[in-house]
């Protein structure tokens, strides 16, 4: 009997050997091409970043240089609300503002940051400058419906901004793509 266990663990063993010896390149090859892929990825992501900052760098100096300059201010706060960084957005957005208030675009964005930060009054008060300065300004229009319907809890507000939006176009839709006029419906 032991002669015979002998022989079954030195077959199971050569088995297991042949399994594993065979198995081995293939988990090699795994491994090399998992390592060679990731240092392909790293400088790209690096390079990317570097221009990022790069550009940042820019639009500070060019901002530091000439304070007037509206354009870099805007895209300074263009590149802050990017970033996530909504205090540093709505400081360059306020002097964007300062050089030239009659901008409908900067004022929705400027709302859209006081509205990450909570400020929702100041949030629908940009959405409204925006939409004074611009009749026909859709986002602001929107905007301001979402900050009173689901921040304010001012709901005939916010439906009566959407229909002034569906008074403009009817058509208009929601950033996930449906039709505002479907999702007024089901709001009520």
């Amino acid at each position: 009997m032991r002669t015979s266990t002998f022989y079954l663990a030195a077959v199971t063993c050569l088995l297991v050997g042949t399994f594993l010896g065979s198995l081995l390149p293939t988990l090699r090859d795994s491994q090399d091409r998992i390592q060679q892929s990731q240092p392909q990825q790293t400088p790209v992501l690096a390079k990317q970043a570097a221009n990022t900052n790069s550009h940042l760098n820019t639009l500070e100096e060019t901002v530091k240089k000439n304070p007037q300059d509206l354009l870099a201010w805007i895209q300074l706060g263009n590149h802050y609300f990017d970033d996530n960084k909504p205090r540093d957005a709505i400081r360059a957005y306020e002097h964007a503002l300062s050089i030239n208030a009659d901008n409908p675009d900067v004022l929705t964005d400027l709302g859209i940051m006081y509205r990450q930060l909570g400020e929702f009054e100041r949030a629908a008060e940009k959405f409204t400058q925006a939409g004074a300065i611009n009749p026909r300004h859709e986002q602001s229009r929107f905007n301001l419906g979402v900050v009173l319907f689901f921040d304010l809890n001012r709901k005939d507000e916010a439906r009566k901004a959407w229909r002034s939006l569906l008074s403009i176009n009817p058509e208009a839709k929601t950033p996930d793509g449906a039709l505002l006029r479907i999702m007024l419906d089901e709001l009520k």
